[in-house]
């Protein structure tokens, strides 16, 4: 992205697949925090949002938070909105890099919290559990 903005995008010898390289949950994404009862800069921020972010980051948040994990575990997760869909990958690897979990699912952007659980189960069931269960140790 960098390089297409400084218009040197045909100087990039190979372009990386986003789903390869998942980034951390909600990695990008920036917040804005506002009182509840200051309704009138709720309503100003309220523009700033994008709602194909917010969804994303639901969803990868979630995954993120069924897997048990925080900030120092090796968790990634990535969301794409499309025709009232997500879909969701995620990872988990060793700190090696030796072992990796990945999987996806997609689902609907009504429901992102069962996404990322489902996912999160699916991750579980591919072998997650045994490398975040030696990370706690």
């Amino acid at each position: 992205a960098g390089r297409t903005r400084l218009g040197l995008a045909e100087r990039a010898n190979e372009w990386l697949e986003p789903t390869s390289w998942l980034p951390a949950p909600g990695q990008g994404a920036l917040g804005i925090v506002t009182r509840t009862e200051d309704a009138e800069t709720r309503q100003l921020v309220a523009a700033l949002n994008d709602p194909d972010s917010f969804a994303a980051v639901t969803a990868e948040r979630t995954l993120l938070e069924a897997l048990g994990g925080g900030c120092q575990m090796p968790i990634g997760a990535l969301g794409v909105t499309y025709d009232q869909k997500m879909r969701l990958w995620g990872l988990v690897a060793s700190p090696d890099g030796r072992r990796l979990v990945r999987g996806d699912l997609t689902g609907s952007l009504a429901d992102l919290e069962a996404l990322g659980h489902k996912l999160a189960d699916l991750l579980r069931e591919r072998g997650a559990e045994a490398i975040l269960a030696e990370l706690e140790e």
